[in-house]
């Protein structure tokens, strides 16, 4: 429906979005406010994180490994909900903000359903801080934190067709949906005048974070995106009753001032001094206990100090330490970006010389599974296809070699009746034995090009789904090439073995022997009383055993028999 669009879009125009329009508000603001009042100066900051899979990652680290622990959410009286640990970076330019935002919205998981290309897989969430000082009069420093938020969509399995790590993606999403719908359900009923209702912030790491923005010492905003397709009706219709809630939630904002903030973390630091002496008198507690508590509150009150005595110098040197730290991490992944690509490289020119389609075949499964997971079982039954259909050529070129001989044998044995029927019993044999293994490869050969024909096109179709240029996309390209190559290897051999198992000389050299003297015409059949008789022999093709067996021509007959098993088996012959 758009809600990144409407959020992160920066394409300059009307259809530029929320974030960069307000990134370029503030920044003319706060120039317009320092030329009219010199005297006031600003101090920009900005995070960005993602929730996913109920775990926040730091968009700023980039290049973050699988299985990377997430950031823990703290509470601090005087401070408020902060995520611990989140990189912050000062930016002084709406440019520079942005460019941030595009860097760490590469590390955001998206993936593709059958409803969105680029569904969110996650909440993200664009966190911009802002320290006002007046150096005449520090009473009037003050801060602001806004929260820009962009929620992943709710979704039916069902209709996205989501498996797997989607479908548990999916499911987190909803979760997290429904823990802020309850939130808003409970704020609402207490805007309507209710009893006091309990909000359950801490259901989902979503509505913590946003604790604050939702009912907090904050302004609320929420923009709702619908989708105009008649099939999302109840998406639309549950987004509607979501803003209609929210809309009526009541909000009280009052303005942050540092010397407040200043005095709740002293008081803080204070009552945490009072219960660290307390755990020092003796009590009921054991000496490991006591020094777990003692250890808690040191920590505590380390923390909240540094939080009072941080200047806007030690904000910024550390923002520029962060920014060190993010440029050195961008370069290294760059490094290692252009090692993979040369490992890469070398993969694919090592894959294209060996020219091992099944090796080709593997690699492409170790990048991506789901595309082929059927191609390496199939490509593999085709190779034992292509064995066997070379075992059957041999065999079928030996009863060839051995009729020639048979027939070679025949002609020197000519004159000689007993023997010259005796090779042409035996190459009628042969020739019958020669059939049957024909037909055999004529079946194999047609197995063979169904696999490879069924596997090809679907190699075709998953080149054209890959992204151009990369890894997936070269090593299925190189299937598509070996797997044509493969092919016209097969069809050259099946072609130079059609030309060499051919024993058409032999039956000619049978032909020109018997010449004149072999006609079958005199045996005829009348099928009706009064029909013209249908002749027998070469002229029909119709060589019935009884009149070969009647016939006075014995040696004629039979060589009828051989002539008669004649014919094509798929594109094979034995003639």
């Amino acid at each position: 429906s758009g809600k990144t669009h409407t959020m992160l879009n920066h394409n300059a125009g009307e259809n530029c979005g929320v974030v960069p329009r307000f990134s370029a508000e503030l920044f003319q603001r706060v120039e317009q406010t320092q030329e009219q009042s010199p005297h006031r100066k600003f101090l920009v900051s900005c995070s960005f994180l993602e929730i996913y899979n109920e775990i926040l990652y730091d968009l700023f680290v980039p290049n973050r490994k699988k299985g990377a622990v997430g950031l823990e959410i703290r509470e601090q009286k005087g401070i408020g909900i902060y995520v611990k640990d989140l990189t912050e970076i000062v930016v002084d330019s709406s440019e520079k903000l942005m460019g941030l935002i595009e860097q760490g919205f590469l590390a955001r998981v998206t993936a593709a359903t059958k409803m969105n290309e680029a569904s969110s897989r996650s909440h993200c969430i664009l966190i911009v801080k802002m320290f006002q000082k007046d150096e005449k009069d520090p009473s009037n420093n003050t801060r602001a934190t806004v929260n820009l938020v962009d929620l992943a969509g709710s979704e039916r399995a069902k209709d996205t067709g989501a498996e797997g790590d989607l479908l548990k993606e999916g499911a987190n999403i909803n979760k997290s949906l429904a823990a802020l719908g309850n939130v808003i359900n409970a704020l609402s009923s207490q805007a309507t005048g209710q009893k006091k209702t309990f909000v359950p912030y801490r259901n989902s790491k979503l509505t913590r974070v946003l604790q604050e923005s939702l009912g907090g010492n904050s302004f609320c905003t929420m923009l709702s995106n619908a989708s105009p397709a008649s099939s999302n009706c109840e998406e639309t219709m549950s987004t509607l009753t979501y803003a209609r809630r929210a809309k009526v939630i009541s909000v009280k904002a009052i303005k942050n001032e540092e010397r407040a903030q200043v005095a709740k973390l002293n008081n803080e630091v204070e009552a945490l001094k009072e219960k660290l002496m307390a755990t020092v008198e003796p009590d009921d507690l054991g000496s490991a206990e006591r020094r777990d508590l003692e250890e808690k509150y040191d920590r505590q009150i380390e923390e909240l100090q540094g939080f009072i005595k941080q200047t806007w110098e030690d904000k910024q040197n550390l923002s520029e330490q962060h920014e060190n730290e993010r440029l050195r991490l961008l370069d290294e992944a760059k490094l290692r970006g252009e090692q993979l690509k040369q490992e890469r490289r070398r993969r694919i020119e090592l894959l294209t010389t060996q020219g091992d389609l099944m090796s080709t075949v593997r690699e492409l499964q170790a990048l991506d599974g789901n595309l082929c997971s059927t191609w390496a079982a199939r490509l593999e039954h085709a190779q034992t296809l292509d064995q066997q259909l070379r075992s059957q050529v041999l065999a079928v070129r030996l009863y060839r070699n051995a009729t020639q001989q048979d027939f070679e044998l025949w002609q020197g044995k000519r004159n000689e009746f007993a023997a010259s029927q005796q090779f042409l019993q035996q190459i009628s044999s042969k020739l019958t034995s020669m059939r049957k293994e024909l037909t055999t490869l004529a079946m194999l050969e047609d197995e063979l090009m169904s696999v490879l024909m069924g596997v090809v096109p679907e190699a075709e179709r998953a080149v054209k789904c890959c992204a151009e240029s990369s890894e997936l996309a070269e090593v299925t390209t190189l299937v598509v090439h070996q797997l044509e190559a493969y092919r016209r290897e097969i069809r050259c051999f099946l072609a130079r073995s059609r030309s060499d198992l051919t024993i058409e000389g032999g039956l000619q050299d049978l032909r020109d022997a018997l010449g004149k003297d072999f006609h079958l015409t005199e045996f005829e059949k009348h099928d009706e009383e009064g029909a013209l008789p249908m002749p027998l022999g070469l002229s029909s093709g119709r060589i019935e055993d009884a009149h070969l067996s009647a016939s006075s021509n014995t040696s004629a007959s039979m060589c009828g028999r051989l002539l008669s098993e004649e014919g094509p088996f798929g594109g094979w012959s034995a003639g």
